[in-house]
């Protein structure tokens, strides 16, 4: 029978037979890891964000549980007001060191008094970013931290 030798496939042994991916299997394992990709990275990057924007609050924290000893050690009442105005903060050699990018942006009534003891209130700070820091003290300079994430970065 002539014809079987026509209609059946030459096989290899099995030692010599190929192996690997198609070229469809090859697309669709592309196409699942570029899915993969576009939901990941958005939510590293904001995973990112908020990682630096914590840091950059508990630098400003430490700089601000500094002012009350401030205060007593110069002899005058501090706010951070006084350090609301870039100008007028250059020329203080005792001015918070502000992130790159935040901003007092109502420094409220939160004052630092020369006797060590504060008047209670609350301060804001922003960032570029989007990010916000409110930070509020008690009368014996206890001071409390909340982060907020604004809708839209600020204005300058």
């Amino acid at each position: 029978m002539p014809w079987v030798a026509w209609t059946r496939r030459p096989t290899l042994p099995s030692n010599e037979r190929q192996r690997g991916f198609t070229l469809i299997e090859a697309l669709v394992s592309l196409v699942l890891l570029g899915l993969l990709a576009g939901v990941v990275f958005p939510s590293m990057n904001r995973w990112y964000s908020a990682i630096v924007a914590r840091q950059e609050v508990a630098e400003l924290s430490i700089q601000i549980k500094q002012l009350p000893a401030r205060a007593v050690l110069g002899a005058r009442d501090l706010s951070l007001a006084d350090f609301a105005e870039p100008a007028a903060a250059a020329d203080d050699p005792q001015r918070l060191a502000l992130p790159k990018g935040w901003r007092v942006v109502d420094s409220g009534d939160l004052r630092f008094l020369r006797s060590g003891l504060c008047q209670p209130g609350q301060a804001r700070m922003a960032s570029d970013s989007g990010q916000a820091a409110v930070f509020s003290a008690n009368g014996l300079c206890e001071i409390q931290v909340a982060l907020q994430t604004q809708a839209s970065p600020a204005s300058p």
